[in-house]
């Protein structure tokens, strides 16, 4: 059964005259993670990572951030390779060696963020944990699978992400992964 914004999406899809009013609903729709930082509050959550001694790490996918089949056509070749990233990051996660120290019943959750500064548009993505050991195991993935970015205009440089920009304060990391310079 399709989601009501995954519904919305298509009716923007099919009707392109509402677009200016549909959109600005679907970004003040996908749901925010909780946090303190003020990256963590503006990342849209992506995963939550849950960890049960028996099981393992249990994912769920906010499916609307991930699944291509909930997006219109222009954006269906974007959704996929990011979904298909989103699976590989989850399946590394799952396969590696959970750290001692790690309750049962620990959740993660994973998010992704955007701003646009002055000159640059910047991105990354957010972790928050009930546990700051499960927490960390799954930042130190974030690395491997979004290295640092960056570019510009023509003429412009130094513009990459600056990394880690707040790690475990409050059980919260932020990874700043990307940067766009816009202009000099």
């Amino acid at each position: 059964m399709a989601s009501l914004r995954s519904k919305v999406i298509r009716l923007a899809h099919a009707h392109p005259e509402l677009r200016p009013h549909i959109l600005p609903l679907l970004k003040e729709a996908a749901v925010k993670m909780q946090g303190k930082d003020h990256h963590v509050k503006a990342a849209n959550l992506v995963l939550t990572f849950t960890y049960n001694p028996e099981l393992g790490i249990t994912v769920t996918a906010k499916n609307d951030q991930v699944n291509p089949k909930a997006v219109p056509d222009y954006l269906k070749d974007q959704i996929a390779a990011a979904g298909k990233k989103w699976r590989m990051f989850s399946n590394a996660v799952k396969s590696g060696n959970i750290p001692r120290g790690t309750p049962p019943g620990a959740v993660a959750q994973v998010g992704w963020w955007t701003e646009q500064a002055s000159y640059s548009d910047n991105s990354g993505y957010a972790v928050t944990a009930t546990n700051p050991v499960f927490g960390q195991y799954i930042a130190d993935f974030l690395p491997k699978f979004f290295p640092i970015g960056g570019g510009g205009v023509p003429g412009s440089y130094g513009y990459k992400g600056s990394g880690w920009t707040g790690t475990g304060s409050s059980n919260e990391w932020v990874w700043h992964n990307y940067s766009f310079g816009i202009g000099d």
